[in-house]
């Protein structure tokens, strides 16, 4: 069932008979669940028609709030968790306005603040460390490649050389921890992806512009061969 489809007048209508069937109940609790931030259980005679009102007027009085909660989040923090973004700082994250943005903010402050949550999604420090990069302005470009970098540069070469997408090649090496000493990013990754794409383009042009030897010699006249009339 769809939001629009729970937030009508004959669905008011029906939780307020207690007409409804127990699928609009489930879509009415797990609705709720996201975007009242709590557990709706029947404790009183009124409950889900009392939840359902609150929905629709939270939908009418602010729909950009009530869409944003709609989304499937990847960070989940926990509840009763009231944590400041940052020491003396007045802003606080909480499970109601814990988006997945916050959330990288959040752990970016100290990766032990993982403990704080329900849920993180595989991954979730590569995404802290393209942030850390973002709000530094900076990104791992070397002044000379490493023997590390050089060997990862290889590597990818021969994956694009053998039909694999850059993208594939991509996700394959953002799983490492680290290439040599320095900790991998995406954009690190993009970067040696794109080393590695140049080089096979210029090895390919090498390619197209060197004679082959073998055509260059049959094209040749034997210098030693004599013209006969």
């Amino acid at each position: 069932m769809r939001v629009d489809e729970l937030l009508t007048n004959d669905m008011i209508e029906r939780f307020r008979m207690r007409k409804e069937t127990p699928q609009e109940r489930d879509t009415l609790v797990s609705i709720a669940t996201k975007v009242l931030c709590r557990k709706i259980t029947y404790t009183c005679r009124n409950c889900y028609f009392d939840a359902l009102m609150e929905l629709i007027n939270l939908y009418k009085t602010n729909r950009i709030l009530f869409e944003e909660r709609m989304k499937e989040k990847r960070y989940q923090i926990a509840r009763g968790v009231c944590m400041p973004l940052g020491f003396g700082s007045s802003r606080m994250i909480v499970y109601q306005n814990c988006t997945d943005e916050l959330a990288i903010e959040f752990l970016s402050l100290d990766e032990k603040n993982s403990k704080y949550f329900e849920h993180l999604p595989d991954g979730w420090k590569s995404d802290v460390a393209d942030y850390l990069d973002k709000l530094s302005g900076k990104d791992h470009i070397p002044v000379e490649l490493t023997q590390a970098e050089l060997d990862a540069i290889a590597d990818m070469k021969k994956m694009l050389i053998a039909g694999t997408t850059k993208k594939a090649v991509k996700d394959h090496f953002v799983t490492f921890e680290k290439i040599g000493d320095v900790k991998v990013t995406k954009k690190y990754i993009d970067f040696l992806l794109k080393e590695a794409s140049e080089q096979l383009k210029a090895e390919n042009e090498k390619k197209t512009d060197d004679p082959d030897e073998n055509g260059a010699l049959e094209s040749e006249k034997n210098p030693d061969q004599t013209e006969v009339d």
